[in-house]
């Protein structure tokens, strides 16, 4: 589900299973952003990541998302000449079809919004007994 989800992945992970996955797999080229900084912080590094298909893990999200990603989240892209742009802050981006985000939270029982549980792909990896039954 966290690779093969028309969403992106928003992953529950207080035990940072899923940060671990993810590092692992995407070791090669994965930038490590943290969305509390600001956008102003980590617009022009996701830019990049979009622009030359690498992969973006935003590490320890809370309950809300910033709403400069909300084009990227909607997959909302701009055709032109044959080409996939992507509006990122004030700049229209090439978009690469490799281009991977992922989102995880440390929060055990995060109380999303109704539009960030239908932007995302909310998984949960919390460990509890009756799962390791």
């Amino acid at each position: 589900m966290t690779t093969r989800a028309s969403r992106w992945p928003l992953c529950i992970d207080p035990q940072l299973q899923a940060v671990q996955w993810i590092k692992k797999r995407e070791e090669k080229d994965l930038k490590i952003l943290n969305i509390n900084e600001g956008a102003n912080v980590f617009l022009k590094p996701l830019e990049f990541a979009v622009k030359f298909g690498k992969p973006v893990l935003f590490e320890s999200v809370d309950e809300e998302l910033d709403p400069t990603l909300d084009p990227i989240l909607e997959k909302n892209f701009i055709s032109k000449n044959g080409l996939k742009f992507i509006k990122i802050g004030e700049n229209d981006v090439d978009y690469h079809p490799s281009f991977q985000l992922y989102f995880t939270t440390k929060l055990a029982n995060p109380k999303y919004t109704p539009e960030i549980m239908g932007k995302t792909m909310v998984i949960n990896y919390t460990v509890t007994v009756n799962g390791l039954h």
